[in-house]
């Protein structure tokens, strides 16, 4: 009993060191699951007769459950990270088109840039053909107020 208040311990000990380091989420959660749930399962295992029992189901369970809480965690983190190198990605192409217009003589006054990255799709994200279609640069050319006021005259307006 008392070397499985030790190993408990240990356990516990190590997941606490390991939710401070580098570790993945999924490492982490393993470890804090194995932890915590050895010293429930020794808890639970000693009402019903079996602590040593109860801290090896404990220690299984709760290391799986946090292994899977801890990859969903690091799947959305590399999508968080997927969307902000993509919206850096998208806003980079739209200034390099908006650098070579004003090489080609175009007043920077007359244009702005911005990069819809992932917000503004054209076709499906989740195909290899989507994403081709969504990575380009969209030109609008408005009228300026000179243009609108000639043509307003020329309407008869």
């Amino acid at each position: 009993m008392k070397d499985l208040k030790i190993s408990a311990m240990t356990l516990l000990s190590a997941a606490i060191l390991f939710s401070g380091c580098g570790a993945s989420n999924t490492t982490k959660g393993t470890v804090i699951g194995v932890g915590a749930g050895a010293a429930v399962g020794a808890g639970v295992g000693k009402v019903a007769g079996n602590t040593a029992l109860g801290a090896v189901i404990g220690a299984a369970v709760g290391g799986a459950t946090g292994a899977i809480i801890g990859k969903r965690m690091d799947k959305q983190k590399e999508e968080l990270e997927k969307v902000d190198y993509n919206q850096t990605l998208s806003e980079r192409r739209a200034k390099s088109v908006y650098d070579y217009l004003i090489d080609q003589g175009v007043n920077s006054r007359r244009m702005i840039y911005e990069g819809k990255g992932i917000h503004q799709p054209i076709a499906d994200n989740s195909t290899v053909a989507g994403r081709a279609q969504n990575r380009r640069v969209e030109i609008i050319i408005s009228a300026n107020e000179k243009m609108v006021n000639e043509a307003k005259r020329e309407a008869g307006e």
